[in-house]
């Protein structure tokens, strides 16, 4: 009986030692689900204030997509606008080019005129200077 007795008494020992075990890798475990836990909110709340930043920016994003587009067309009204410049001042210069043939033509002709105009008269009061020489020798 003394066997038995031992024999129980080591499995009793070994059951107490099995539950000592039990406790410690429970505490182990336990505050590695903790750590797990804690991990895991804290990683949701990195995520969730990631996406709040990331949805922030795509917002800001948007607003200069908007911005760039309304720019991209008044570049657009403006470009047209230059070229429409553009072809009013290249018809603006033909059109002064040709006042100016026509002005230099009837200036000219306003000019070989006048000289003619001024030997006529140079022509006549010669005449009547002879006249007047004439009748003052007379």
């Amino acid at each position: 009986m003394a066997k038995k007795k031992q024999v129980e008494y080591t499995i009793n020992d070994v059951m107490e030692k099995v539950g000592n075990i039990m406790d410690v890798m429970e505490r182990g475990f336990g505050g590695l689900e903790n750590k797990i836990e804690t991990l895991r909110e804290e990683t949701a709340e990195f995520f969730t204030s990631f996406k709040q930043d990331f949805d922030r920016l795509d917002e800001k994003v948007d607003k200069i997509d908007d911005r760039l587009d309304k720019v991209e067309v008044r570049l657009a009204s403006v470009e047209s606008r230059l070229e429409d410049v553009e072809v009013a001042c290249v018809h603006n210069t033909t059109a002064v080019q040709a006042l100016d043939e026509k002005f230099t033509g009837r200036f000219d002709d306003l000019e070989s005129r006048v000289y003619q105009d001024l030997n006529a008269i140079n022509k006549t009061l010669v005449k009547h200077d002879r006249i007047f020489a004439r009748l003052a020798i007379a």
